[in-house]
């Protein structure tokens, strides 16, 4: 991840359907949100359908609140060191952080009073929530994926182990699979939550960091960085069916349903 002392998130559109290529036009900045005490690195961003932007700045050990619609800062959550990634329970009215040094925070989601933490032991990175099951689904640097669930706040014994750490990965809405970038073994593993078998995909690309899915479509949206390219996977049979230019150094990617587009997540000093 770059680091950089103030944020400027760009959206870059590539249409999902037909794989038109980028305009030549330049970016056009629609709009920003300041953040002039945040230094050093923010990782990966979380939304709630309250219009809430969670953004973990692991650089600054907290967790910056922004209200999308007033287009400020609304709080800040201190106390949490390298934060990573965070996500929101609309059912159970919970907010799930990540820490770099092994703990996953709970908190109110009105109040943002802490309530509980699940001590991991090291490096608890992107989390997911499944509405459905009302489970939290977390990556850990033991190389496996852990589940909680959000509404006794506790671990759950079964987990999902790749052998290498798990980078973003990816929650069927409608279906029991998992898909999950594996960097260091240049692969996606696909779980089968029942009964939790793992299959492999290999890719050609190395540093396969970000996903997005479009589930209804059976597209995996991966980026990788050396080369920076960005895979279009067809989730039916496993394979690379298209292959483009991407930006450099990318950490998050995210798919728009309604526009039918993916979007990189780009970032300036």
């Amino acid at each position: 991840m770059t680091k950089y002392r103030s944020a400027l998130w760009v959206m870059l559109g590539l249409a999902a359907r037909g794989f038109a290529q980028p305009s030549t036009a330049p970016l056009v900045l629609t709009g920003a949100i300041p953040l002039p005490h945040v230094q050093g690195r923010i990782d990966h961003l979380g939304l709630d359908p309250k219009g809430r932007w969670f953004i973990p700045v692991l650089g600054n050990d907290r967790e910056e609140v922004l209200d999308l619609a007033a287009g400020t800062r609304a709080r800040t959550i201190t106390g949490i060191p390298r934060p990573q990634g965070v996500v929101y329970s609309p059912e159970t009215n919970k907010l799930f952080v990540s820490s770099d040094e092994g703990k996953l925070y709970m908190y109110d989601g009105t109040s943002i009073d802490p309530i509980a933490a699940l001590e991991y032991g090291d490096h608890v990175d992107n989390l997911r929530y499944d509405a459905a099951e009302r489970r939290g689904y977390g990556d850990e640097e033991a190389g496996a994926i852990a589940i909680v669930d959000v509404n006794t706040n506790q671990r759950l014994t079964q987990e999902f182990k790749f052998g290498a750490h798990p980078e973003a990965f990816q929650l069927e809405k409608s279906g029991l699979h998992i898909y999950v970038n594996v960097a260091d073994l240049k692969e996606i593993a696909v779980i089968d939550r029942n009964p939790g078998r793992i299959a492999r995909w290999p890719l050609t690309s190395d540093g396969n960091f970000p996903m997005a899915l479009d589930q209804a479509e059976h597209r995996l949206f991966v980026v990788s960085r050396a080369p920076a390219r960005l895979v279009v996977v067809d989730t039916n049979s496993g394979r690379a069916i298209v292959d483009l230019p991407c930006v450099q150094n990318s950490d998050d990617v995210f798919y728009d349903a309604a526009l039918r587009a993916s979007a990189k997540r780009t970032v300036s000093a």
